[in-house]
């Protein structure tokens, strides 16, 4: 029995690949975890093969008030979050740059996460 579907050679596949996706930067959120840190290693492969840029992303979500708490509970993100946030993001990107990628930036976003990636995608124009 024949079926229609031609199995494609690996290797023609993997070229195929450049041309179809024209990749130029590739969004990586990331929250640190080993998990996250393991998809910032498979987005170096990837930007590394297609000769693209990675931008690392970490959100920090404020903290929002409970219903029924005093008014005095602060609901904006405390800034120490945000400065280690940034130098910890930072280190990661320059650990980046020495496994071999040439163009790695970071960014910091107070907000909710999912809302906040998916604005850094369409503002930076990344897969």
């Amino acid at each position: 029995m024949k079926t229609a579907a031609q199995r494609i050679k690996t290797a023609d596949t993997i070229e195929l690949v450049p041309q179809i996706l024209h990749l130029k930067k590739i969004l990586v959120p990331t929250d640190f975890s080993e998990t996250s840190k393991k998809a910032v290693q498979y987005a170096l492969r990837f930007a590394e093969q297609f000769g693209c840029e990675i931008a690392l992303l970490y959100v920090v979500e404020p903290a929002t008030p409970m219903i029924g708490a005093p008014l005095a509970v602060e609901p904006f993100t405390d800034k120490d979050e945000f400065s280690i946030a940034e130098k910890d993001l930072a280190a990661l990107a320059l650990e980046s740059r020495t496994d071999g990628a040439h163009s790695v930036s970071s960014f910091v976003r107070v907000g909710h996460a999912p809302n906040e990636i998916t604005k850094a995608a369409k503002d930076l124009d990344s897969m």
